[in-house]
């Protein structure tokens, strides 16, 4: 099981770097129209450096899964935090982001014995999380370098999204799709 793991990640790694190194700098032949409504987001800069703060947050109430016993009526709260910094230079970029998501006020007595279960996304995430009510986490989302003008291509190292993937949205669900295949 080791081994396969192993190969797959060494498929992975070779593959996108494949992809990467064999992608174009120039524009897409077909581009978009563009929007001429909307202006781009000012960056935020302290010194030469570029930040970036999001903030999502939201309250849930569930009531939905009434049983003999445990709580099915409660709230909880969840947010997500990432901060990330950065810079665009001439012939290379980099950036690095942190993640920290959140979830409070996690039910302890919304989970039951069978038939029921879980009752509602708060019992599932107190089951999942060590049976914890408020559990908060710090992780790297993504950091990499994008080296920049080597001769007609670029190559991008680290860890990245893979939506923003510039050789089109049809060869990157291939070539996931192949690379799930042969795992």
């Amino acid at each position: 099981m080791k081994l396969r793991a192993a190969r797959c990640l060494c498929l992975a790694v070779v593959l996108s770097g494949g992809l990467m190194l064999g992608q174009q700098a120039s524009p897409p032949q077909q581009a978009l129209p563009e929007k001429k409504d909307t202006a781009p987001l000012p960056k935020h800069k302290i010194g030469p450096f570029e930040i970036s703060i999001n903030w999502r947050t939201r309250a849930e109430g569930w009531n939905w899964f009434e049983g003999k016993t445990g709580n099915s009526d409660y709230p909880l709260w969840q947010s997500l935090l990432r901060i990330g910094i950065g810079q665009t230079r001439e012939r290379l970029d980099w950036f690095a982001e942190l993640e920290q998501p959140s979830l409070l006020g996690l039910p302890n007595d919304a989970v039951v014995a069978a038939p029921q279960g879980q009752l509602g996304l708060g019992g599932s995430y107190y089951a999942s999380n060590f049976n914890q009510t408020n559990n908060a986490s710090v992780f790297l989302k993504q950091a990499y370098v994008d080296f920049k003008h080597l001769g007609p291509t670029r190559l991008k190292l680290g860890r990245f999204n893979m939506y923003g993937c510039r050789v089109g949205r049809e060869i990157c669900q291939r070539f996931i799709r192949s690379l799930i295949l042969w795992c």
